[in-house]
């Protein structure tokens, strides 16, 4: 079953949705799943393809967020505080945020005054890693 993802209801064990087959051949592994804490049929799925996807369990709807990094993606977050933003790591020591409504990332600015990169989402929210 490598490269499928199932998910169940806990309470029941019933199966509720499967998410379709990653593709590529050969078929890479899975490193994470995690649902969004704002949107409970949302998850974000990553995987040693290099590769971060959403998938929208209701509508059985999967997206591909743009392709950044150039080594297999070790680590998702969703944000805590904004439900737009989703943050993924990779092999690659590159850190990506992406504006999950939009299914794009998140460009960052650079502040040469303090050697900070800031990253700022459409309603003005924004993360600063030095």
């Amino acid at each position: 079953m490598q490269g499928q993802v199932l998910v169940h209801r806990l309470d029941t064990g019933q199966e509720v949705a499967t998410l379709p087959k990653l593709s590529g051949k050969p078929r890479k592994p899975i490193t994470q799943v995690l649902f969004s804490p704002f949107r409970s049929r949302l998850l974000a799925v990553a995987s040693d393809d290099q590769l971060v996807r959403l998938w929208d369990t209701d509508k059985n709807a999967l997206a591909l967020l743009p392709s950044v990094h150039q080594a297999p993606v070790t680590g998702l977050a969703f944000s805590p505080i904004n439900k737009d933003l989703l943050c993924s790591v990779a092999l690659d020591k590159r850190l990506v945020f992406y504006d999950v409504r939009e299914k794009r990332y998140a460009l960052p600015r650079r502040d040469v005054s303090n050697d900070a990169t800031t990253f700022t989402n459409r309603d003005r929210s924004s993360i600063t890693a030095s």
